[in-house]
């Protein structure tokens, strides 16, 4: 075979290679992927057997290994080790561990609260942390010794890392201009989640967060102009493989997911717009009633500063969001930041790392320190990984350095 194949026959191949990364690898066909399938199949290297040939490469390959649940033998296992793990130190006992140091260079203070810095499989935790270089650094900690290995930078694309978050499999998210991107910084996998080049052409992505099934993506967009800073512009979420914009209703500061993928928290104006992702039913939660801040969100939860009744509040997004459905968890005034995994919420503050009840019933103390900050990029702001065991945060004794503090078991 050759080139002399009909415009039916080139038609039918795309269609095909189209239909194989979707069942084998769950996403569309970028260009340059279907120009080197369609590039074999033209070669005729693998007559009538090609679509089992392409599925034996795809199934395979380090993504499809991870799709279909199968591991090659030197990719870490993706999984969190379980609760009772005997590789993790006692229940009662917060053991931290600090991770650079000055001979690592010089990081940047980018680590904020709802995007965890750190992943746990096998008893060791990989962080990365960003560099002055832009060529954000890797590390591997063994959580029972503490001993640190230094991996250098993983992925090829630079920045400040901040935006950039693991997700329970091991892999990272990442921003590239107007694209989200996965990347699996344990092998060559590298995947374009969503793109917005053809949607919203002059704009970039900025602030991504996605559900924990790997399903559902939201971003804000950036118009890209001259002068000034970027304009945020709405709110672009990719569904289930269908991309929908919601543009801003005034001044746009962030939005997010629930990890549940159900809800799309919006904070413009001073004011939370909480949109229902199946049923599009829509609830504003005004400035005055509560609307919170500094936020991070559970699966149909919101949680996050009220500054106006001075006090860190819990939304329940199943219910009505009216006044009277607020739920304080406690009184404060410059509450600091929250992080929420593996339903835990781990507070930040400028003196403390604690522990908040959801339920309401307190707040627990893990370690203290001083640390008051200048301004929004040197506060302290822990976040905790995937599993909800490791927070992950920077200190400033002079210059920026790295903790993890494994924390009580649930």
């Amino acid at each position: 075979m050759g080139w002399d194949r009909s415009l039916t026959d080139w038609t039918e191949a795309s269609l095909l290679i189209q239909r194989v990364y979707q069942e084998e690898l769950g996403r569309v066909c970028d260009f340059g992927g279907a120009v080197n399938w369609l590039a074999h199949w033209r070669e005729g290297e693998h007559g009538a057997e090609f679509e089992s040939w392409v599925r034996r490469q795809f199934r395979d390959s380090p993504e499809g290994r991870l799709r279909h649940g199968e591991r090659g033998p030197d990719v870490p296992d993706p999984g969190a080790p379980p609760p009772d793990t005997p590789e993790l130190p006692p229940a009662s006992t917060v053991r931290v561990f600090q991770v650079t140091d000055a001979s690592d260079g010089a990081f940047l203070p980018r680590m904020y609260s709802y995007w965890p810095n750190a992943w746990v499989s096998r008893g060791r935790a990989y962080v990365f942390a960003g560099h002055v270089d832009e060529r954000p650094r890797f590390f591997a900690v063994d959580l029972q010794t503490g001993t640190v290995e230094r991996l250098g930078p993983m992925v090829p694309y630079r920045g400040t890392s901040e935006g950039w978050y693991w997700d329970a499999e091991g892999w990272i998210y990442l921003l590239d201009g107007p694209r989200l991107r996965r990347v699996y910084p344990f092998g060559t996998a590298d995947v374009v989640v969503l793109s917005i080049e053809e949607t919203h052409p002059g704009c970039m992505l900025w602030q991504a967060h996605s559900s924990d099934d790997g399903q559902t993506h939201s971003a804000s967009v950036k118009r890209i102009v001259n002068d000034g800073p970027y304009p945020a512009i709405g709110t672009v979420v990719l569904r289930h493989g269908r991309q929908e914009y919601f543009p801003a209703h005034g001044d746009l500061d962030e939005s997010q997911i629930t990890p549940d993928g159900r809800w799309l928290v919006i904070k413009e104006e001073d004011n939370n717009r909480v949109i229902h992702l199946e049923t599009r039913d829509t609830q504003i939660i005004r400035d005055a009633d509560g609307a919170v801040g500094h936020s991070d969100c559970g699966p149909a939860l919101l949680v996050g500063e009220d500054n106006i009744h001075g006090a860190c509040v819990r939304w329940d997004l199943d219910q009505p969001l009216t006044p009277g459905r607020r739920v304080e968890l406690f009184s404060t005034w410059n509450m600091g930041h929250v992080s929420i995994r593996g339903g835990r919420c781990l507070l930040s503050t400028d003196t403390m790392l604690a522990l908040v009840a959801l339920d309401g019933s307190g707040v627990t103390p893990l370690l203290n320190h001083d640390m008051p900050a200048v301004d929004y990029d040197h506060q302290f702001k822990a976040n905790l990984d995937p599993s909800g065991r490791v927070a992950c945060y920077m200190l400033d004794s002079g210059r920026w350095d790295v903790y993890l503090a494994v924390l009580p078991g649930p």
